[in-house]
């Protein structure tokens, strides 16, 4: 199955029936990150990626179920951030808030070179370059292509055909 197959997969999944019962909410946007993850032009000498959750408990199971996956020729690590602490060293930060000021401020130390991802639609409107989340009982995901252009991310267009929508 091709990523991009995987990705419609989940989307699939989550929707409202039976299919339902087989991902929590949590698990199906941590499949789809996983997913987008894969459609990010990585450095191809890059051995090791670093995703960096700050917040959502609810997430730590699903997140490590990705640790030490390959993405590409890279690894990716999971590592938990405790509040305030820089994100220096992170390739991804996976943000799981519902403050838009405490976003913001995440967002904006964030460093060039430097995915990041809300789990909220809404994280885009807030500078997030991918906001994941449910809409109509659906999974998701919105592209900020100008904040992901600004930081020097190169998104896939299979990814932004696929995208709710593109910023």
């Amino acid at each position: 199955m091709t990523a991009l197959t995987l990705v419609l997969a989940i989307a699939f999944a989550f929707a409202s029936g039976p299919a339902r019962a087989q991902l929590s909410e949590p698990e199906a946007k941590v499949a789809l990150l996983f997913n987008v993850i894969t459609f990010v032009e990585w450095p191809r000498d890059q051995s090791q990626l670093n995703l960096c959750q700050l917040g959502g408990d609810e997430y730590n199971s699903a997140l490590r179920s990705i640790d030490k996956a390959s993405v590409g020729t890279a690894t990716l690590r999971v590592l938990r951030l405790a509040p305030g602490e820089s994100s220096r060293g992170c390739q991804i930060l996976f943000i799981a808030d519902s403050n838009p000021a405490r976003i913001r401020r995440v967002l904006d130390e964030a460093g060039p070179g430097m995915l990041t991802v809300c789990d909220s639609l809404d994280g885009v409107a807030l500078g997030a370059m991918v906001g994941i989340g449910v809409e109509r009982q659906r999974l998701s995901f919105n592209i900020g292509q100008t904040a992901a252009r600004s930081a020097g991310v190169g998104i896939s267009s299979k990814l932004l055909r696929l995208a709710g929508s593109v910023r």
